[in-house]
C-alpha cells in the first residue's frame, strides 16, 4: 500500500489512479515533494541547533556577569570587614571567591587563620578589660582569657610562619599579627620581649592546658601584684 500524494488516502501498490479522488500517480513528483520536504526539515533542524547555541552562549554570559558581580560585592564587604578587625567574616564574604593572586583577597583568607585569636583579644577587651564596674574575680578571669588569646595567638603564628609553606603576602600577613600580639602583650600587659620569649619557649611541646598554667602563672606573679 501507498498514500495518495493528493487526499493522503492508502491506495494499491499497483494503482495508476487513486480510486477516491482522481489523483494519477506520478513516481518522478512523488519523489521531488518527499525530497523537498526532507531539505526542508534538514534546514529547521539546523536554524533550531544554531539558535540553541545563541541561546546558551547569552545564558552562559549573564551568568558569567552575574557571577563577576556578586564576587565584586563580597570582596567589597570582606574589604570592610577586615578593616574593622572582622577577619572570619571578612573570610566567610570570599569564601568561594578565586583568589587569583590577588593581594587584598590572599591577606583576607589568611587573616581569619593568623588573626583568629587577635580578634578573640578585642573582643574580650572591648567588653571586659575595660569595665571597670565589674567585679574582682570578673577581671581578673578576663585579663586571663586576654593574656592568654595573645600568647597563645602570638605562639600559633610563630609556629606556623616556621613550619607552614606560605608565599611571601601570607607571610607578610603572618608577621603583622605576629606584631600585632606582641605589641598588646607589652602595651597592656607591661611584658618584655626577653618575657615574651620565655613564655613562648616554655610552650614548645606542652598541651595546651598546660599552657594556661603557665601564663595564669606570669600573671601572678608578674601582673596581678601591681
Amino acid at each position: 500500500m501507498r498514500i495518495c500524494r493528493s487526499c493522503s488516502r492508502e491506495i494499491k501498490e499497483t494503482a495508476v489512479f487513486c480510486p477516491y479522488c482522481g489523483q494519477k500517480w506520478d513516481e518522478e513528483k512523488t519523489l521531488e515533494s518527499a525530497s523537498a520536504e526532507d531539505i526542508k526539515l534538514v534546514k529547521t533542524i539546523k536554524v533550531s541547533k544554531k539558535s540553541v547555541a545563541i541561546i546558551s552562549a547569552v545564558i552562559l554570559s549573564i551568568l558569567l556577569i552575574a557571577f563577576v558581580v556578586i564576587c565584586e560585592m563580597n570582596i567589597a564587604k570582606a574589604k570592610a570587614l577586615y578593616s574593622l578587625d572582622k577577619y572570619f567574616q571578612a573570610y566567610k564574604a570570599v569564601e568561594y571567591v578565586p583568589s587569583l593572586g590577588r593581594e587584598s583577597l590572599i591577606r583576607i583568607k589568611v587573616a581569619w587563620l593568623a588573626g583568629s585569636e587577635y580578634e578573640s583579644y578585642l573582643t574580650t577587651k572591648r567588653i571586659g578589660l575595660k569595665d571597670a564596674s565589674r567585679t574582682d574575680k570578673y577581671k581578673e578571669e578576663t585579663f586571663q582569657r586576654a593574656f592568654f588569646e595573645l600568647i597563645f595567638g602570638l605562639h600559633i603564628d610563630e609556629r606556623d610562619v616556621k613550619s607552614s609553606n606560605l608565599n611571601e603576602i601570607e607571610t607578610s600577613e603572618y608577621r603583622r599579627f605576629i606584631k600585632l600580639f606582641r605589641d598588646e602583650l607589652k602595651e597592656e600587659f607591661f611584658i618584655s620581649e626577653n618575657e615574651i620569649n620565655r613564655l613562648l619557649e616554655a610552650f614548645e611541646d606542652v598541651e595546651v592546658e598546660d599552657m594556661h598554667a603557665i601564663a595564669n602563672e606570669w600573671l601572678e606573679k608578674n601582673f596581678f601584684l601591681f
